[in-house]
């Protein structure tokens, strides 16, 4: 059986959509408010979160900064972002190996991709849908 997700441990969130895609910053640009967007596996620009406990959710510390995961609203859209503070986020194992939806605690909203996306393309606060595209995988990190 896989291991849940553990506080304070360093890991990578990849997204199970068809493309490979993992969570980042394109050009490593690591400054409050920029959004946070989906690149490919072999891209530098893969973000690696510290997990936090926040009493039965989580804040995703971003490592190597001062910044947190958090959420911005723009053009009346929903967007995961680079925040200095940290905002709490729902983790809900769907299945295995390994398989979550990160979502707002008590809304109905949930880390996404369009469907049919390119790289770098910004991860959006949906509403809940089956499929992929809400699916997400954290790949825990060995650090020396």
């Amino acid at each position: 059986m896989a291991q849940a997700l553990q506080v304070r441990r360093t890991y990578e969130i990849e997204n199970l959509g068809p493309n490979k895609l993992w969570a980042g910053v394109a050009r490593r640009d690591f400054q409050p408010g920029n959004t946070v967007v989906a690149i490919p596996v072999e891209s530098s620009d893969k973000i690696q979160v510290i997990v936090n406990d926040a009493g039965g959710n989580y804040t995703f510390e971003v490592m190597g900064t001062p910044l947190f995961l958090g959420r911005k609203v723009q053009d009346g859209r929903h967007f995961v972002s680079l925040e200095l503070q940290p905002a709490e986020w729902a983790v809900e194992r769907i299945g295995e190996p390994e398989r979550y939806r990160i979502s707002v605690p008590g809304q109905d909203l949930f880390w996404s991709l369009p469907e049919a996306f390119d790289p770098s393309v910004e991860i959006e606060l949906l509403g809940r849908h089956e499929g992929p595209s809400q699916e997400w995988r954290f790949q825990g990190l060995l650090l020396t």
